[in-house]
């Protein structure tokens, strides 16, 4: 926020300077003024006019943008991966009443299985001797 507020305040400073100078009508008879950025002049006339490098700003604005990734990447890590996870913790102890019931069911449904089968085997051995006897009467 202050670096907001101060960037603010010089933007209103230039344009008050400029709206000034525009009034004056001072500028118009000046000549510009040669800034060399990106240029190394040969004559040392010019070399005065060489604009410096400005390293701090620079290094000062990368650990600003470093800070803001770090502050992004915890606030990463404190949200939940999946986007349904609260869901589902709200609806755990209903799943697991369901899944004890569905596990019981599964359990019934296999010794009904299980009872049925070794009633089917009783009265196949029972058939199977009544056929036996009767077979044995027959011969005799």
């Amino acid at each position: 926020m202050e670096d907001a507020e101060a960037r603010a305040r010089r933007l209103r400073e230039l344009k008050e300077r400029a709206k000034r100078a525009r009034e004056s009508g001072d500028n118009e008879d000046e000549a510009p003024k040669i800034k060399f950025r990106n240029y190394q002049p040969k004559s040392d006339e010019f070399k005065t006019a060489v604009v410096q490098p400005v390293k701090v700003s620079v290094e000062k604005e990368l650990e600003q943008v470093g800070a803001a990734q770090q502050t992004d990447e915890i606030q990463l890590d404190v949200a939940p991966k999946k986007p349904n996870w609260d869901l589902k913790q709200h609806i755990q102890k209903k799943l697991e009443k369901l899944e004890r019931r569905t596990q019981q069911a599964i359990i019934e449904m296999i010794k009904d299985r299980v009872a049925k089968s070794q009633g089917e085997a009783d009265s196949t051995e029972s058939s199977g001797r009544m056929l036996a006897a009767a077979v044995a009467g027959r011969v005799s």
